[in-house]
């Protein structure tokens, strides 16, 4: 009977410890209120650049983040997740080469919803264009979408 009772407290004991670590082991990385950001990033014709990376700044994020963007060719493009939910957030897609010199860029300000994932278009165009001729056609140079779902009298 003794032993029973022991297997007993020791089972409490066991369960109690682990709620305890579980609790303390929590993710304090990131805040409760966040929401992501997909990145798309398209080039007018095809890149010839090294690397394709969005940096970003400002909203609530404590610090500047980089990532690198997988694609090919002229379609870049990774989801950011674990933004704090905020206002006013820069994206700015930089194509570099070998040596770091920046070929093409482009960025889009958007804000972060929580729980929610605001779509980013950053068309990537030369960092030094040349000479436009007199009258060249208007480029859109990013496009955000910041709600999938949108109800009747409701603004996108």
């Amino acid at each position: 009977m003794n032993r029973i009772k022991w297997n007993w407290r020791a089972l409490l004991s066991a369960v109690l410890a682990l709620t305890m670590i579980r609790s303390c082991a929590g993710n304090h990385d990131t805040p409760d209120d966040t929401g992501s950001a997909k990145v798309v990033a398209q080039a007018l014709s095809p890149l010839d650049g090294y690397s394709v990376t969005v940096a970003v700044t400002g909203g609530s994020l404590p610090s500047p983040r980089t990532v690198t963007l997988a694609g090919g060719a002229t379609h870049y493009e990774t989801t950011i997740g674990g933004l704090p939910v905020g206002t006013g957030y820069t994206f700015t897609a930089l194509t570099a080469d070998a040596h770091g010199t920046i070929l093409y860029k482009g960025n889009a300000i958007a804000d972060i919803a929580k729980d929610q994932t605001t779509s980013l278009l950053i068309t990537l165009l030369q960092a030094t264009p040349s000479t436009p001729y007199a009258n060249a056609a208007p480029v859109i140079d990013s496009l955000v979408i910041s709600s999938t779902l949108v109800a009747p009298g409701d603004s996108a």
